[in-house]
Order: C-alpha cells, then sequence, then structure tokens
C-alpha cells in the first residue's frame, strides 16, 4: 500500500513558493510456501534439500579419542538421532540396518535428497518478499530576493523500518557443546535412571552407542539446530535527511550576448543513520554452554548469583524428555530464550557536506550559432561510521556469538573531494548541403581526492544533423571514480551466504578443473590443494596428492561427506584501493521518418554502439571466480607444469588469488568435524580487479498511429508502440592487474544475456490508456569453468497490463496487473545430479500475479 500527498501556493504576490510532500508506503511479507513454484522444490525427490543443520534433529560427533565400539561405519562424520530416538547416519539414512524412522515430505521438511542423504528445508521461515514500511516527507521553496536574484532551500527527511530473516542457528564445529553424560542416571535402561541432581537423559539407543566408549562417562559432543531460537534476524530502521539552500540568479550584462548567463551556488548536507537489531537467533555460547550443562538441559534453570543480574529458563532445551525420548517442542520459554540470545544494536552513519557554485552562457556568436560555455566547482566531503554492539563485537577471546566467524570492530573513515570542470557546447556548420548543424561538446573536470590524489576526466561528443530525418552522434569520454567510504571502511565481516563448489574436493558438481579424475592437471591440482589446508593449520597427511585422502575427499565444514554448496564471503573495505577509470566510445543515428503517410509518420528509430572499458575495476571476488583463477591451469600457468614440477607454495604464488581462500581447519584429530580443511570461507575484500570490457548495441524504435488514419474510424483514439533492445556483443573481466580476461557473454556471470527485449504497446483515447508491457530474455548459458553437469537457464516471458482514466478533471484512477500470465521464474542452477527447483535469480520475477489501484485527486 502507498499513500501519498502535495501541496503547494504561491505568496507574496507569486514571488514566492512553497511546496510541501508526503509519502507512506508498507509492503507486507510473502512466504515461499505461498509460491507453488517454491514447494515443488521441496516435493521434487530430484531436487537437493538444504542440510539438516537448521532443523530440530540431534546429532553426536563422535570424538577420535573416544569413540563408541558399537556403533557403525559413518559417511559422514555424525550421527543422528532421529524425531523417535532411532540413531542413524545423515549421509546414508536409508541404511536399512541403521535407517532413519522420523517423517518425510509433506510439512515436515525433510526429504532424502538425490545424492542420498538427509536434507531439510525450512518450510515455515522461507520468505520471497520481506516487510517494509517507510514514511518521507519533504518540502521546497523558492523567493525572488530581486528580479534576478532568487534564494531556494529543499529538505528531505524518510525513515524506512525492513525485517530480514535469514537461516536457522545451528551449534556445530567450533559452537559444539559439550554434554556431561553418567551412564549410571541418563541411561534408561539403568536401575539408577534420574535418581541424580543433575541429570542428562538420552534415549535408549543412544545410551547403547554412548556406553561403548572406552570412557563410556565422559560428555558428548552436540551437533544440531537451534529452530526454537528462531532464525538469524535483523530488524533495520534507517532515517535519511537532506537540507539543501543556495542562492541563483541571472547575470544581466545588458548585451545580446551575455544576457543568458545564470549562475548558482548553494550548500547541502545529508546524513543517513541505521540502527541494525538483531532481536533473536544470535545465540550466545557461554549460556547455552550453561543450560547443557545444568539438570534437564536447563529446565528451571536460575542464575545464583546475587548481585544486578538475572538469567533464568524455565522450559529448558528441547533436547530430550526426562524419560529419554527426544523432545521435539518447537520453542522454549521467553525467559529462556532472554537468557540465551543476545539482543544488539549496531549503527551505522553516513554524512555528506557539499558546497556547489556553476554559471554558464554564450560567449561569442559563431557563424553556426552561439559558443556557450558552462563553469563550476564543487567541494564534497563524506564521513562513514560503524559502531557494533559490544556483544558482537571482534574483540573478544572467543568467538561466543554462534555461527559468527566473523564479527566486526567498530570503522571510522572520511573522504573529500575537490573538483572544478568546464564544458563547451562549439557550433561547427549549419545550413549546409548534408549539414543541418553540427556541434561538438567538449568537457573537463579535475578531480582532487584525499584518498587518491588528483586524477582528470575529460569528453569529446558530436552531434551532426544530416537534415530533419538523420542525425548522427557519438563521441569518447573518459571517466575516473575514486573508491566510496563502502569500499573503503566496510567492516570486516561475513556476508551472506553464497554458493560454490568446493573445487579441491571430487564432487559430482566439481568443475573439470578441479579435483576430477578427467582433469589432466589433478595432481598439481591435489599439490595446491594440500598447501591451501596445510596453509590454515592442517597436517599434510589430512590431504596426500595422488592418494585416496585426495582422491576421494569430499568434507564439508559439518564432517559430512555430502556436497554442501554453501559458504561464506569475508567482506571487508580497503583504504588501498585506487582509482578506476572508464574508456567510453559512442557512435549512433536517429531516424525520424521522412514520410507523410500516417501510418509512418511518427516513426523513430535510434541505434546506437557502445564500447566501454574499464580499468582498475574497483568490486568483490565471487567464490568460483578465486577458485578458477587459483587451480586452473589456464589462468594460473604453473598448474599446468609436470607434475611435481612446482611446490604448492610456488603455484599459489603465482596467483593473487589463492591468498583469499581460506580453508577451514581448526585443530586436533584429524578426520573429525571443523578439522577436515574444509572449504568454508574466502576473503571477499574490496580490489581493484584487471578490468572490465564491455561492447554493446541499444535499439529503440518508437511509432504511433490514430486509429482513424488506418480507417479503422468506429474506434476512436491512437496506437502506440515503444521497442527497446540492448545486444550485447561482448562482456569480458580480468580478475587482476596484468590478468587475462574471460569471455562471460551469454552466460549467467553477472546477468550477461546477449540481447534483452523490451516491448510496450499502448492504445490512448483521451481520458482513457490502456498499455501492454513485453519483456523477454532469451535463454543463457553458464559460465566458463562451470562443471558440464551444469545447465543453462531457459528463455523468460513477462506481461504486465496497465491503463488509467482521468474524469471530472480532478481525478485519474491507476490499476493494473503485474506478470499477468504468472510466468514462473527460470530455474538457475539445476543439474543432472539436481533439478533444482525453487531456485532461480534476480532477473526474474518471484511474487508471481499481483494486482495494483491507485487514485490521485487534485484539490
Amino acid at each position: 500500500m502507498q499513500l501519498s500527498g502535495l501541496i503547494g501556493a504561491d505568496f507574496v504576490d507569486g514571488r514566492g513558493n512553497v511546496m510541501i510532500g508526503a509519502n507512506y508506503s508498507d509492503r507486507n511479507i510473502i512466504f515461499g510456501k505461498d509460491r507453488p513454484w517454491v514447494s515443488a522444490g521441496w516435493a521434487d525427490p530430484g531436487t537437493q534439500g538444504g542440510g539438516i543443520g537448521s532443523s530440530n534433529l540431534s546429532q553426536f560427533t563422535p570424538s577420535g579419542a573416544n569413540a563408541p565400539t558399537a556403533g557403525f561405519p559413518l559417511l559422514g562424520a555424525t550421527y543422528g538421532i532421529d524425531q523417535n530416538g532411532a540413531i542413524f547416519d545423515p549421509s546414508n539414512p536409508l541404511n536399512p540396518a541403521r535407517p532413519y524412522t522420523g517423517p518425510l515430505g509433506g510439512n515436515s521438511g525433510f526429504k532424502i535428497n538425490p545424492d542420498g542423504t538427509l536434507g531439510y528445508d525450512e518450510i515455515e521461515r522461507n520468505y520471497l518478499q520481506l516487510p517494509l514500511e517507510r514514511y518521507s516527507i519533504f518540502g521546497s521553496a523558492h523567493f525572488d530576493l530581486a528580479e534576478n536574484l532568487q534564494v531556494f532551500t529543499d529538505i528531505r527527511f524518510s525513515e524506512t523500518y525492513a525485517s530480514a530473516s535469514g537461516f536457522t542457528s545451528g551449534v556445530f564445529n567450533v559452537w559444539s557443546p559439550t554434554v556431561p553424560y553418567n551412564p549410571a542416571n541418563d541411561d534408561p535402561d539403568s536401575p539408577t535412571f534420574g535418581q541424580a541432581a543433575v541429570d542428562h537423559p538420552v534415549p535408549r539407543a543412544f545410551a547403547d552407542l554412548l556406553n561403548s566408549r572406552p570412557t563410556p562417562n565422559a560428555p558428548w559432543t552436540y551437533v544440531g539446530g537451534l529452530d526454537y531460537l528462531g532464525n538469524f534476524t535483523t530488524q533495520t530502521t534507517s532515517n535519511v535527511y537532506q537540507v539543501i539552500g543556495g542562492l541563483r540568479g541571472d547575470i544581466p550584462f545588458g548585451n545580446s550576448l551575455m544576457n543568458d548567463w545564470s549562475w548558482e551556488v548553494y550548500a547541502s548536507h545529508g546524513k543517513s543513520t541505521v540502527l541494525a537489531q538483531q532481536p533473536e537467533g544470535f545465540p550466545y555460547l557461554p549460556r547455552l554452554q550453561n543450560l547443557f550443562n545444568a539438570n534437564q538441559y536447563g529446565e528451571g534453570y536460575a542464575v545464583t548469583f546475587p548481585i544486578a543480574i538475572t538469567g533464568s529458563c524455565t522450559t529448558g532445551l528441547p533436547i530430550f524428555n526426562p524419560d529419554g525420548s527426544v523432545d521435539n517442542t518447537p520453542s522454549v520459554s521467553k525467559n529462556c530464550s532472554d537468557y540465551v540470545v543476545l539482543r544488539m544494536n549496531s549503527i551505522t552513519t553516513l554524512s555528506q557536506d557539499v558546497i556547489e557554485g556553476n554559471v554558464q552562457g554564450g560567449l561569442y556568436d559563431l557563424p553556426a550559432g552561439r559558443l556557450q560555455f558552462a563553469l563550476g566547482g564543487v567541494y564534497r566531503e563524506e564521513n562513514f561510521g560503524f559502531d557494533p554492539d559490544s556483544g558482537y563485537n571482534a574483540n573478544q577471546d572467543y568467538p561466543n556469538v554462534v555461527q559468527n566467524i566473523i564479527l566486526p570492530v567498530t570503522v571510522d573513515g572520511s573522504t573529500d573531494v575537490k573538483e572544478i570542470y568546464a564544458e563547451l557546447a562549439i557550433p561547427i556548420l549549419k545550413d549546409l548541403p548534408f549539414v543541418k548543424s553540427f556541434e561538438v561538446d567538449p568537457g573537463v573536470r579535475y578531480s582532487e581526492y584525499n584518498t587518491a590524489g588528483g586524477v582528470e576526466t575529460y569528453k569529446v561528443l558530436g552531434d551532426w544533423a544530416v537534415n530533419d530525418w538523420v542525425r548522427f552522434r557519438g563521441g569518447y569520454q573518459l571517466a575516473n571514480r575514486a573508491a566510496n567510504v563502502t569500499e573503503l571502511f566496510t567492516p570486516k565481516g561475513g556476508s551472506a551466504l553464497t554458493t560454490g563448489t568446493d573445487a579441491c574436493a571430487n564432487y559430482t558438481q566439481t568443475a573439470v578443473w578441479g579435483n576430477v579424475p578427467g582433469n589432466s592437471n589433478r595432481l598439481n591440482v591435489q599439490t595446491l590443494c594440500q598447501y591451501l589446508m596445510v596453509r590454515e593449520g592442517a597436517p599434510p597427511t589430512l590431504y596426500v596428492p595422488g592418494t585416496a585422502s585426495a582422491n576421494d575427499y569430499r568434507y564439508n565444514v559439518f564432517g559430512g561427506q555430502f556436497y554442501f554448496p554453501f559458504v561464506i564471503g569475508v567482506t571487508e573495505g580497503n583504504p588501498a584501493l585506487e582509482s578506476e577509470s572508464a574508456d567510453t566510445f559512442t557512435a549512433g543515428v536517429v531516424f525520424n521518418s521522412p514520410f507523410d503517410h500516417p501510418a509512418l509518420e511518427r516513426m523513430t528509430l535510434s541505434v546506437d554502439w557502445y564500447q566501454i572499458d574499464i580499468t582498475n575495476a574497483i568490486g568483490t571476488p565471487n567464490h568460483d571466480v578465486i577458485y578458477q583463477q587459483c587451480l586452473d591451469a589456464q589462468y594460473n600457468s604453473l598448474v599446468g607444469g609436470a607434475p611435481g614440477s612446482s611446490t604448492g607454495a610456488q603455484m599459489a604464488a603465482n596467483n593473487p588469488f589463492c591468498a583469499l581462500i581460506q580453508r577451514e581447519y581448526v585443530g586436533g584429530v584429524p578426520l573429525s568435524p571443523g578439522n577436515l580443511g574444509a572449504d568454508r570461507k574466502y576473503s571477499a575484500q574490496f580490489i581493484n580487479q584487471g578490468g572490465i570490457n564491455s561492447v554493446g548495441i541499444d535499439i529503440q524504435l518508437d511509432w504511433g498511429l490514430d486509429l482513424a488514419d488506418a480507417g479503422i474510424d468506429m474506434i476512436p483514439g491512437s496506437f502506440s508502440m515503444n521497442i527497446l533492445a540492448s545486444v550485447l556483443d561482448t562482456y569480458e573481466e580480468s580478475p587482476f592487474p596484468g590478468g587475462d580476461f574471460i569471455e562471460y557473454t551469454g552466460s549467467t556471470f553477472n546477468s550477461s544475456f546477449n540481447y534483452r527485449l523490451f516491448s510496450t504497446f499502448g492504445y490512448n483515447n483521451g481520458p482513457l490508456a490502456v498499455g501492454l508491457r513485453w519483456q523477454h530474455l532469451p535463454s543463457i548459458d553458464t559460465p566458463p569453468g562451470t562443471p558440464a553437469t551444469t545447465f543453462g537457464v531457459e528463455s523468460h516471458d513477462q506481461i504486465d497490463l496497465f491503463g488509467r482514466w482521468s474524469f471530472f478533471e480532478r481525478y485519474e484512477l491507476r490499476a493494473g496487473i503485474d506478470n499477468l500470465l504468472n510466468a514462473d521464474p527460470e530455474i538457475v542452477g539445476a543439474s543432472t545430479t539436481d533439478n533444482n527447483l525453487g531456485s532461480t535469480s534476480a532477473n526474474y520475477d518471484t511474487i508471481g500475479r499481483r494486482y495494483f489501484v491507485g487514485i490521485t485527486a487534485k484539490f
């Protein structure tokens, strides 16, 4: 819903004007379960589900030094305890000897994945559209102080509230709590079961497993989801204001040449303040461990320290019931949640101050017209600050915020720039054969940044009108952009989860240049992967090139061998960034219809070619590009050498992207969770990439026709058509300075479609107008280096219907249907082993058919 209003008035006999406007919008939440294209993926046996780490299942991680002898071989590294208390292998849930006996399908969220593992989808917490509420108000005014002097001001304010919800928190790896265990009191088959002051009952089958350990009364390591504490949730309140004030006027020189000079001077101050609150989903590990240590997993727990603090948990954690059965309760008491979950507040501020002055007008009357100029200068300063909550700050002894690997620190930074510019409009020729007019527009700008130093930009544009029907245009521009405060000073921290395949592992999804049998450079790839793991503290014996430990390596961060395509990009600003520059060449032609026939006289066609070459492009690398640059012999020449001709360290030093890889190794006994050298995160720091080159053509066709002129007298009004086509001939990137360019045209990388088509057809009859929009996106392939088992994306069409009706001179009614045919988004990421239903990209509408109606009233 959206409401807006605008009111204005003149004052002091028309010398001044004031205008005030306000807007309110409210957007509701939309769940994935309400869209069939999403739920189809949950029900499809050929679509991989998510990991069970976000479910309510409990898991046990055996210790290599105290492993149970009554266990059974695991494909993964944890034993699962299902809802009925049965012990099973999450990586092999259909094992007839030890099967998973819990629910499957329906609304349970559990399913058997195509690779045979147990999967879980958060059906009730899958969001397609998050709620958002916004208020805004603005006011502007101007007043004529004198005939050629005006004062003006503009004031704007907005407040936006949005709630974002991520996945469910879970405890594993360094966040796995330990659970006390005493067979005499915690085994349901023990005659003294439940008779101790502090009990931690477990299911019978699980007790048999724990009792078979060499030290049966040792604590056990818990792994599991914390769905009863809610998803990771961030509620963001943004306040933005801007105040502008200045003077403008004309310079009355009193002669025909200079009487069109005008000037403007203004100052602006603006500030954005973002309060990010985390009300749920961020458990604090020490308090969570306290509840696991307490009787009945914290039931009735209360802090006993007598001064200033409180903390209690009425229900305890829903792990196991007093009789040893599984506790499947989906929630805990509020005091329990209040005790465990950190309620955090972080503040980000960004302010900008601007002082700018401009003057423009005519300089000299040339034979072809008046020479005009524009001249100006500006000073701009930006200040950035980020202050994280003390509980969400990296200045801690241990990563106690569960599942948050990289915690931020306080960041402050500022940039400022002084700029001057000058532009000319030079008429060269006019009213000659084949030259109705010819004009050249040069311009230059000098910018002095406190971070990047001085840079120049300039342009030379030309416009040649052959006659009333044909016009040519084009030119060259050199642009420079210094890094902004976000790119310079973003605090170090984990970004949202991204997808990626571990190229050091031998999955069916692994790229052909990775650790797969068909790669002729496999031994060198394994040597490099071994180095990357050892660099993070893993022993060399964990991953030995040419042996089964490397050939069959499939471990993920959970300790299992199932495919887990999710990684974390560790974002961070980079104060050492250099400015990026862009050379842009354009050439185009505009045709206006030379015909007088009613069917052709309102036709216009424009065709514009462009070539954009960006050097030192500022960006953040993605996971798969980093791994391909490091491990693919096409980009790391030493990997293509004879096996053993280079060490892992030498190969890593041969491509700078190897330094961005961060394997996961905690230490301890190898082949237990957290000690597997797994693909967990990568550095997504802002860097200067080598460059980006793009070449394409933009085409626009406009046409209109009065129906009466077409002989259709019985239908009043006119028909119009607008067709926009954008054709991409080349899109390529070089990941680092001096690196080779990689061609991505026609691939999903950066949504590099070969072309895009956007058409609008309209009918207009006085106060009534109806239109139809058609958007077409062609099919698109996977990027270079993607496994051959991954499919591209099908073509897509979407149609929107809209209209308006003006009546009683004061009112206008608007209505329409977006996505008229309810077209589902295209599936992105499908492969021979995973249908990937329910997964798409931002190129496609995920909401489906929806209606809108609005009315405008003038008073």
